[in-house]
């Protein structure tokens, strides 16, 4: 009896705790915070003002039902309210200001916001997401990719900036800050397809397959009619060949195929039909357009461009085993054998151009159809009826056709109406010279796209590729290493920088490079491992890594004996005792110029191998030795310093080493960012101390100056 008294007494003490008003307030101002962070806002408005009410003079609470409208975007509001809330301390005006900040920048108030964000302390600015916001939309209004980039990823810490946050993310697609934008994201439902999209480009850009997966299902399920959700399924389609993302994308594709009604929509679809194996698709794609436009130039020219894949499907897709899920088939005899039998008896009517497709080699066929292509496109162009998709096209077909010139012609004509499209214009143009294997016109048009604060992967690559074509291994070397440091989530940037280093500078710094951690794995990346572990003599290493590759083990008997030691470290400051190449080299070289001037149309090339044979022949003496006319050839910082690098080489060849220093010093001076420079600087003044310390500030990240 006593003991349940004792109970019942503690009972009644606890529940009058509870029921004190200090006590029931705290309650209540949690219950609100729960309902705040569990996104139920209008609810927890009404309880945090029904809370004020009760605690009028609370002025943290007032702050905290502020917030709340701020969560709410109600920023109109905050402003009329927030001078009720007095500034008693330091902390508070701090509070304050943010919050004003962040709502003008929420209005639009641009100025204002950017007043207030200027009386703040530094420190704030680089912790706070909120104000971490309001410096992205800020650089968002100044044009500044890189400081959105940079704020964005902070900003994102916050919940409630997300929708702000996502608001950026086309901005930042057209600018390629893939990075930011996966950083930035969450994994939160998307109310914005175009934002989406931007979110899923990332990931695809940066191969994060399993978000790209959520992202597309996302898209799937909530716009399942919308033609640009075709995108990632049909990244991922590709990805995984015979899995239920090929399903999901021909589902849509019908879906989107009946409902088009915009004939050069359709006409992009025909390259993922025919790139996944599944030329069924790109029938009903084709019969829609015909019902649409039946003169359309995106009839004929699908014939010329897939007309050898009009029958040609994945294996698996039709039930025949494979080894490799994407492996493939062309059933065009047996379709054509079998068309009067039953099922292929009602495929075949509804395959457009199957008979005169179907037959041993339909090369008369898709050569007729670039001819009726051609004459279509002309009388669009004519009439002005062509749209800019349907313009490149035409060059392509301009292209195919052996009409170089006025191919040409027609991506300057689109440069000169749409500044927007000169990038793609220089891409187009480019990739055209690089399947006449012109690698000077290459090098012409793409050069002044290294200088360009954000060139695209695919210039820099293929301008790389033209300078090691040209035996320019300094811009070829400086171009991947900015391809490297641009997109370092690249396969085929990696590949290519590392090629240049290999070939022009040193296996070693490639293997080295080859070895750090990298973001995906490469099959070319680890083949071209496995040559440079043999060129370097790395013998034991090369065997682990072809037993690892499953590639068949090398026979070591016949290799020399693996080196015990590297080279000395000496030779990071003595590199022109070293590396500097010898007479018969030098005379070999001068022989292939001598063959080669003639034919050299690219007005850098001509100048600066013209003034290298000059200098040469006269032992790098008189006037062919100036530093001013190798500086002359060049038209820009890049050219000027491989000019004096050439010039270099050659005043040291001759035992000019003085003069080869001075040379050395001004390409320095013209091209501060490049260690190959500051290395032959390093190593014609044999270790200078003062000279390797200037080296380390302007290069800290290269191991040769390091070593040095």
């Amino acid at each position: 009896m006593k003991t349940q008294r004792v109970l019942v007494l503690l009972a009644a003490v606890g529940i009058g705790y509870r029921c004190r008003p200090e006590h029931r307030l705290e309650m209540w101002k949690g219950a609100t915070e729960l309902l705040r962070d569990a996104g139920r806002y209008p609810e927890a408005q009404r309880l945090a003002e029904w809370v004020q009410r009760l605690i009028p003079d609370d002025e943290e609470w007032r702050l905290t039902v502020l917030r709340l409208h701020v969560l709410q975007e109600r920023y109109e509001e905050v402003l009329e309210r927030l001078d009720e809330v007095p500034d008693r301390t330091l902390q508070r005006r701090l509070e304050k200001k943010v919050l004003r900040a962040y709502c003008l920048m929420g209005l639009g108030r641009v100025q204002e916001a950017a007043a207030v964000i200027a009386e703040l302390p530094q420190d704030a600015k680089s912790t706070d997401p909120r104000l971490a916001m309001i410096l992205a939309e800020m650089a968002y209004h100044a044009d500044n990719p890189q400081r959105v980039a940079d704020f964005v990823t902070t900003a994102s810490l916050w919940e409630p900036n997300l929708g702000r946050v996502r608001k950026l993310f086309p901005y930042l697609r057209r600018h390629r800050k893939w990075k930011a934008i996966a950083d930035a994201d969450r994994p939160v439902a998307h109310a914005d397809l175009a934002q989406a999209l931007s979110s899923a480009e990332a990931a695809m850009n940066l191969n994060l397959v399993a978000r790209v997966a959520d992202l597309a299902t996302q898209v799937h399920n909530r716009w399942p009619d919308d033609p640009r959700v075709l995108e990632p399924l049909f990244y991922l389609a590709a990805k995984r060949p015979d899995t239920p993302w090929e399903t999901a994308f021909a589902e849509v594709l019908r879906g989107c195929v009946r409902q088009a009604e915009h004939p050069d929509l359709l006409y992009g679809l025909f390259e993922k039909c025919f790139g996944l194996g599944r030329p069924d698709l790109a029938w009903l794609v084709y019969r829609r357009l015909a019902e649409l436009d039946a003169a359309h130039p995106g009839l004929p020219f699908t014939v010329v461009l897939h007309g050898d894949r009009w029958f040609v499907f994945r294996k698996r897709f039709f039930g025949v085993p494979a080894a490799d899920a994407a492996e493939r088939m062309s059933l065009k005899n047996w379709m054509r054998w079998n068309r009067q039998l039953a099922p292929w008896r009602e495929v075949w009517p509804l395959i457009p151009l199957a008979a005169e497709l179907a037959v041993s080699d339909p090369t008369t066929l898709r050569k007729q159809s670039l001819r009726r292509a051609l004459e279509a496109f002309r009388a669009r162009v004519e009439t002005q009826q062509l749209s800019t998709a349907m313009r490149f096209e035409y060059v392509t077909a301009l292209e195919i056709a052996g009409e170089f010139a006025t191919a040409t012609q027609q991506l300057a004509q689109i440069a000169a109406e749409l500044p927007a499209e000169r990038e793609r214009v220089t891409l187009a143009l480019s990739e055209m010279m690089e399947r006449r294997a012109d690698w000077q016109g290459v090098y012409e048009v793409l050069r002044p796209c290294a200088d360009e604060p954000e060139p695209s992967l695919a210039a820099l690559l293929r301008l790389t590729q033209a300078e090691l074509n040209l035996r320019l291994g300094l811009p070829a070397l400086e171009t991947a290493r900015q391809a490297v440091r641009l997109y370092p989530h690249s396969a085929q940037a990696a590949h290519l920088f590392a090629t240049v280093l290999s070939q022009y500078d040193s296996p070693e710094e490639a293997l080295f490079f080859l070895e750090q951690p990298r973001a995906r794995t490469d099959v070319n990346l680890s083949l071209l491992e496995v040559d440079l572990l043999f060129r370097t003599g790395r013998y034991t290493e090369l065997s682990r890594q072809l037993n690892n590759l499953l590639l068949p083990a090398v026979v070591t008997s016949r290799l020399p004996p693996q080196r015990t030691f590297l080279q000395p470290a000496e030779s990071a400051v003595l590199w022109s005792r070293f590396a500097l190449p010898g007479a018969r080299d030098f005379a070999a070289a001068a022989r292939i110029l001598r063959a080669n001037l003639p034919a050299t149309t690219s007005p850098f090339l001509r100048e600066m191998l013209g003034l290298w044979l000059a200098c040469y022949e006269a032992g790098a003496q008189g006037p062919a030795a100036d530093p001013e006319r190798w500086l002359a050839c060049g038209r820009d910082r890049r050219e000027q310093a491989t000019a004096l690098n050439q010039l270099c080489l050659l005043l040291a060849r001759h035992g000019q080493v003085e003069s080869a220093r001075r040379v050395a010093r001004r390409a320095v001076e013209t091209w501060p960012e490049s260690p190959v420079l500051w290395r032959l600087l390093v190593g014609l003044s044999e270790g200078d101390l003062g000279l390797v310390a200037a080296a380390r500030r302007a290069c800290p990240q290269d191991p040769e100056l390091w070593l040095a």
